[in-house]
């Protein structure tokens, strides 16, 4: 669920987060889906989420989210770019393949996307990556057909989103490969 505070307890959160971060030598903020489902993208374990409502046995078209090519930044993304040029902050780390960060003004130097990013192609050959204004549609790091017109202008280009388990069953769901994953010590890309 999700809480809204008043006005009085949000400035008393705020000077607390103030103190911690000029206190800090080096910041780094965490996001999750959190902040871009005011953007209108499904976040996945909320109360209307994509797993919760897969556990409710709930079919909800995908067209009732926010699509990802569509989606622009919220206030929230556009804050952290502006605590990152003022050196409050000093990099963003990423659960979201949304490409919201990169799209606020963040640099992929100050950005890692734990995820991939679902706009986002790198060569296969000479690691260039190419940032497109639409969703690649590719999932696990599989070719999409495109070359890359670096250093290596022939060589074949991936999509940039990462699947943790590609030997699962095609009838689980995304909530049960998650279940099985979350009692593991760690992750293996594919």
């Amino acid at each position: 669920k999700e809480y809204i505070c008043c006005a009085s307890t949000l400035q008393i959160k705020l000077k607390q987060l103030h103190k911690l971060i000029t206190a800090s030598r080096y910041t780094v903020v965490f996001t999750g889906a959190g902040i871009s489902t005011s953007c209108g993208i499904a976040d996945f374990r909320g109360p209307d989420g994509v797993w919760t409502k897969e556990l409710k046995k709930i079919v909800t078209p995908i067209a009732s989210s926010a699509s990802f090519d569509s989606a622009q930044p919220s206030i929230a993304h556009y804050s952290l770019v502006a605590l990152l040029a003022s050196g409050h902050i000093h990099h963003v780390i990423s659960q979201n393949v949304d490409g919201l960060h990169l799209r606020s003004g963040l640099t992929p130097s100050n950005l890692t996307e734990l995820h991939g990013n679902i706009f986002m192609e790198q060569c296969t050959g000479c690691q260039k990556e190419y940032f497109r204004t639409y969703d690649i549609g590719g999932m696990g790091l599989q070719l999409t057909g495109n070359k890359c017109n670096g250093i290596q202008n022939s060589s074949s280009i991936s999509d940039g989103t990462i699947v943790f388990d590609c030997n699962t069953s095609t009838n689980s769901t995304i909530y049960d490969e998650e279940n099985q994953n979350s009692n593991s010590k760690r992750l293996e890309g594919c």
